[in-house]
C-alpha cells in the first residue's frame, strides 16, 4: 500500500514494554545492547516521522524549538506532588514548563490498577513573577489496561514555531498520543498555544493497516 502512515509505523513503539520484551526475548546473550540500540534507532524514527507529519500540516518552513525527548527531566520532591500521584517531573520544551505525572487507579471488580500518565503544561513568561503566577493546564493523558486490552501512549512532545522570524516565546506546544485497541487505533494531536488554548486533531486508524 505504498508509504505506510504514522500511525503504522508508531505500532511497535506504542505496544510499550511488550515490545521491547518480545525484541529482548529474542537476544538472550546480548539484552542490554538490544535494549538500548532498539530504543535509540526507535527514538530516531519516531522523531523523525513526527517532525515530518507536522511539516506536512504546517509546513516546511516551522521551526523546532523543543523536543521533550531531548529535554532534561526534574523529578519533583514528594510534598510537591498533587493528592494520588505516585511521581512527576519537569521538563522545558521550549518556552514551555511541561509537567509529567504517573498515577493509578483501582479497576472495581479487578485486582489490578490501571496506570495514567498525564500531562500537564503552562507558558513560561520572561518576568519570574508573572511566570510563578501562571498555573499549569492539563492538556492530556494516557492510560494503560493492566489486562493488556487496549493501552494508550504518549509518543512525542515539541515545540514549534512557524518560521525562523517568529519570536521562540510564540511557539506552540504539540503532543501526540496514541490508542491502540483489539482492532482499532487512533492518534491524537494537542495543541496548546501561549494563550492556553488547547485543540485535539484526530486521526483514525485500523491496526491491520500498521
Amino acid at each position: 500500500m505504498g508509504k505506510k502512515s504514522i500511525a503504522g509505523k508508531l505500532f511497535l513503539l506504542a505496544l510499550g514494554g511488550a515490545a521491547i520484551k518480545m525484541m529482548v526475548d529474542k537476544h538472550p546473550d546480548d539484552e542490554e545492547e538490544d535494549f538500548e540500540s532498539f530504543l535509540r534507532t526507535s527514538q530516531k524514527d519516531l522523531q523523525k516521522e513526527c517532525k515530518e507529519t507536522l511539516r506536512r500540516h504546517l509546513g516546511k518552513q516551522i521551526v523546532f524549538t523543543g523536543i521533550f525527548s531531548d529535554a532534561q527531566k526534574s523529578e519533583l520532591d514528594k510534598d510537591e506532588l498533587a493528592e494520588g500521584e505516585d511521581t512527576a517531573f519537569i521538563s522545558q520544551v521550549g518556552c514551555y514548563s511541561v509537567r509529567e505525572s504517573y498515577s493509578r487507579e483501582e479497576n472495581p471488580g479487578y485486582e489490578k490498577e490501571t496506570q495514567i500518565q498525564e500531562i500537564s503544561v503552562k507558558h513560561c513568561m520572561l518576568n519570574e513573577q508573572r511566570e510563578s503566577d501562571v498555573e499549569y493546564k492539563n492538556v492530556c493523558s494516557a492510560t494503560k489496561d493492566p489486562y493488556a486490552r487496549w493501552t494508550e501512549e504518549i509518543l512525542f512532545i515539541c515545540a514549534v514555531k512557524k518560521d525562523e522570524v517568529t519570536p521562540d516565546e510564540e511557539a506552540a506546544l504539540f503532543v501526540l498520543v496514541k490508542y491502540i485497541g483489539d482492532s482499532f487505533g487512533s492518534n491524537s494531536w494537542y495543541k496548546m498555544t501561549r494563550d492556553g488554548s488547547v485543540t485535539v486533531y484526530e486521526e483514525n486508524v485500523c491496526d491491520t493497516d500498521a
